[in-house]
């Protein structure tokens, strides 16, 4: 297996599947990454979180499809459970259960693009 970490915006991201991250909440922070990432995508992560489709629970995920507004044909949702309640441990768990799910698409890439982080208590 070949790892290459980069720095890029993650609508440039050259993969078969880019990996996000998401708490359990009913919206998008404004301004993130992330909300930044839904508008390219015209609003497609935020309906599955409208919808309650997708709620952002520990080790949910949902698989969206980009319709060729990002470079990346496929986006993985994956919950990261209430904020408040988080633990560093809630982020490998997400790492584990987004693994499961990109082997099960049988893609040869991924991107991943890791959560906004407060500093830990």
């Amino acid at each position: 297996m070949q790892v290459a970490v980069k720095r890029d915006k993650p609508e440039l991201a050259a993969a078969d599947v880019l990996v996000v991250f998401l708490r359990q909440e009913k919206s998008l922070p404004p301004k993130s990454v992330v909300a930044q990432l839904d508008e390219r995508l015209e609003g497609r992560i935020r309906d599955y979180l409208e919808s309650g489709d997708f709620s952002g629970a520990l080790n949910s995920t949902v698989l969206v499809r980009t319709g060729g507004k990002i470079q990346t044909p496929r986006v993985l949702l994956v919950g990261l459970g209430k904020a408040d309640a988080f633990k560093i441990d809630m982020l490998r768990q997400a790492s584990a259960t987004a693994a499961t799910a990109v082997r099960r698409l049988g893609v040869s890439s991924l991107a991943l693009l890791p959560p906004a982080m407060n500093p830990l208590k």
